[in-house]
C-alpha cells in the first residue's frame, strides 16, 4: 500500500512536470511562429497565451481529477482484493484443518479396519479348531459307542454260544443217564 502512494506521488510529479513542459513547448513553439510573424501576430500571441495557460489548467485538472478518481478506485479494488485474499487464505486455513481432521479419522478407520481383520481372523481359526474338535469328539464318541455295541454283542453272542455249549453238554449227560439204568 505504502509502495502504492509512492508510485501515486511519482505519477502526480510526472504530470505536473509533463504539464509544465508542454507549456514551455507550447511557449517556444509560439515564440517561433511569432517571430515569424509580424509585430502585431506577436502580440496577439501574447494575450492569448493567459487564455491558452487556463485552458490547459483546466485541462490539467481534469486530467488529475480523472486520475485521481482511478487511482482511488484502483485502491478500493486493491482494499476489495486484498480483502478476498485474506478470505480466501482463511477459507483454505478451515479447509486444510478439516482436511487433516479427516486424515485422521481415516488413520484411525483404517486401524480399527486392520485390527478388526485380525480379530476376524483370530476368531475364524479358533471356529475352524473348535469344528475341528467338535469333529472329532463325535468320532471318538462313534468309535466309543461302537465299540461298547460291538463289546455288547460279543458278550451276548458268547453267553449264548456258552449256554448253547452248557445245554449241549446237559443234553449229553441226560442222554447218558439214559443210556445207562
Amino acid at each position: 500500500m505504502i509502495t502504492e502512494l509512492k508510485r501515486v506521488r511519482t505519477m502526480k510529479s510526472f504530470f505536473k512536470h509533463s504539464i509544465m513542459l508542454i507549456i514551455a513547448f507550447s511557449t517556444m513553439s509560439m515564440m517561433a511562429t511569432s517571430a515569424e510573424a509580424g509585430f502585431f501576430d506577436r502580440v496577439q500571441d501574447i494575450y492569448n497565451i493567459p487564455e491558452r495557460v487556463e485552458e490547459i489548467q483546466l485541462q490539467y485538472d481534469a486530467t488529475k481529477q480523472a486520475l485521481e478518481g482511478q487511482i482511488a478506485e484502483q485502491l478500493e479494488r486493491l482494499e476489495l482484493s486484498q480483502q478476498q485474499a485474506e478470505e480466501l487464505l482463511l477459507q483454505q486455513e478451515q479447509l486444510q484443518q478439516i482436511n487433516e481432521h479427516y486424515r485422521e479419522q481415516n488413520e484411525q478407520y483404517r486401524e480399527q479396519t486392520q485390527m478388526l481383520a485380525e480379530e476376524n481372523k483370530n476368531l475364524l481359526l479358533t471356529m475352524e479348531k473348535l469344528e475341528q474338535d467338535r469333529k472329532s469328539f463325535i468320532q471318538k464318541l462313534i468309535i466309543t459307542i461302537s465299540t461298547i455295541i460291538a463289546l455288547f454283542i460279543l458278550y451276548s453272542l458268547s453267553i449264548r454260544v456258552w449256554r448253547f455249549a452248557v445245554w449241549r453238554k446237559q443234553e449229553r449227560n441226560r442222554r447218558r443217564k439214559v443210556l445207562l439204568p
